[in-house]
């Protein structure tokens, strides 16, 4: 980052902070602010929630999935790289069947017909111009 924008940043987090204090002040005087003892009692009741979800997380039996993944680092590094694979793949597909995902294969990519080949040179697409090795097909 350069200075130029570096400077810029930093004036719009000053101009935040005197916004926010302000606002607090002006809150603090009205009496809408509420006090430490308030603060602090609701600062116990979440925390008495979080830890009561957490201990009652810890008490369900772990999947036999995850047990096997858990036993098993290669199984786990595999399961991570195939969910990676799935989603960085293509996301035209995705977005052009939606949920009624197709084979790409099926298609997309079959080999074309004599009539599609014969169309094809009619219209100059196997041209040896048109091609970097310059032969002839």
């Amino acid at each position: 980052m350069d200075n130029q924008a570096a400077g810029a940043l930093t004036e719009q987090i000053e101009k935040e902070r005197k916004i926010t204090a302000r606002k607090m002040a002006q809150m603090e005087e009205a009496g809408l602010l509420p006090g430490a003892d308030e603060i602090e009692a609701a600062e116990r009741a979440a925390t008495a929630r979080i830890e009561a979800r957490n201990a009652a997380a810890r008490d369900l039996p772990l999947p036999p999935q995850l047990e096997r993944l858990q036993k098993e680092p290669d199984l786990k590094r595999q399961t991570e790289i195939s969910k990676a694979l799935w989603a960085s793949t293509n996301a035209a597909y995705l977005l052009r069947d939606g949920k009624a995902l197709k084979s790409a294969s099926h298609d997309d990519f079959r080999a074309p017909t004599a009539d599609e080949i014969a169309f094809m040179k009619s219209h100059g697409a196997f041209d040896p111009r048109h091609h970097r090795c310059g032969k002839r097909l």
